[in-house]
This record gives structure tokens, C-alpha cells and sequence, in this order.
């Protein structure tokens, strides 16, 4: 199951372009995900901290958006059992990602 933590406003809407496109990836190709899309500040936090508070299994969470929102979900995550933390950037500044060298195609 991937988890998938999403900032639809991030850059003026860009992050909810990129949620569809990579939701009909992910539909198109049956994988089993949950999707959770941020409102305000600090839900990006709270849905990572839930998604891991007490787990026992392996968890992946993706985030879609810009740095914000990478630093949110990183703060909320709790480290109890194995945790893989994915990106697929869709902020305006992408820092992050271009010093990780991610592709900007999202899909990719």
C-alpha cells in the first residue's frame, strides 16, 4: 500500500495537476493507495505522524508537493518500524529536488 500525502495548492494549484496525472498512473496500472490532501499549514504533519504513530509494518508515503510540504511530513513521521519516504515535487521552488536531481516529468 503506498500513502500518498498531497499539497493540491501547492504552486498555485500546480500540486493538484500532478495528483491527477499521477492518480490516473496509479488507477490505470491497479495499485492500491490511500490519498491525503492538505487544507492548511501543519496537515501534512499531522497525516504523516498519523500514517506512522504506533506502526509495526513497513510503510511508504509519498509526498507531492514543494519543500513545505517535504519538511511537514518529514517532521511528522514517527520512526518505530521501517519507513520509505518518497518525492514527486510539485512546488514552485524545488530545491529539494534539484539538488536530488529528481526527473521533472511526475510520472516519471
Amino acid at each position: 500500500m503506498y500513502y500518498f500525502i498531497v499539497n493540491p495548492n501547492s504552486r498555485c494549484g500546480r500540486g493538484r495537476n500532478v495528483w491527477k496525472k499521477l492518480e490516473r498512473v496509479l488507477k490505470a496500472g491497479h495499485v492500491e493507495y490511500s490519498a491525503f490532501l492538505t487544507e492548511k499549514p501543519g496537515d501534512a504533519r499531522r497525516f504523516a505522524r498519523e500514517l506512522t504513530e504506533g506502526c509495526r509494518e513497513s510503510s511508504v508515503i509519498i509526498g507531492v508537493g514543494g519543500d513545505g510540504t517535504v519538511n511537514e511530513i518529514l517532521d511528522g513521521l514517527s520512526f518505530c518500524g521501517s519507513v520509505t519516504f518518497g518525492y514527486i515535487p510539485a512546488g514552485s521552488g524545488n530545491d529539494l529536488a534539484r539538488s536530488l536531481k529528481l526527473p521533472k516529468n511526475p510520472v516519471r
